[in-house]
């Protein structure tokens, strides 16, 4: 749901960058809140939150290093994925 979430929200923002630095605050949000995230989506009980919490750090880790790379070296499009492990 999550890989979902972050693609849809691609069409609000006018560049990579102001997509990165959204992304990012978005990113943090769900950092500050994992079971209210997973619970809003009902799935709370069917993910291992200690998982789901390792990836979300993970994608804030690449996102951060990404927007740290200038645009002409970061190779063509970003993908942000997160894999979650179901528990």
């Amino acid at each position: 749901m999550l890989k979902c979430d972050i693609r849809v929200r691609s069409k609000d923002y006018k560049n990579e960058n102001a997509y990165l630095n959204g992304m990012l605050i978005f990113v943090r949000k769900i950092k500050d809140d994992p079971a209210g995230y997973l619970d809003y989506w009902n799935l709370l009980e069917k993910l291992a939150l200690v998982a789901f919490v390792k990836g979300i750090e993970e994608l804030e880790k690449d996102i951060k290093k990404t927007i740290g790379t200038p645009i002409e070296q970061r190779g063509g499009s970003v993908q942000l994925e997160i894999s979650l492990q179901y528990s």
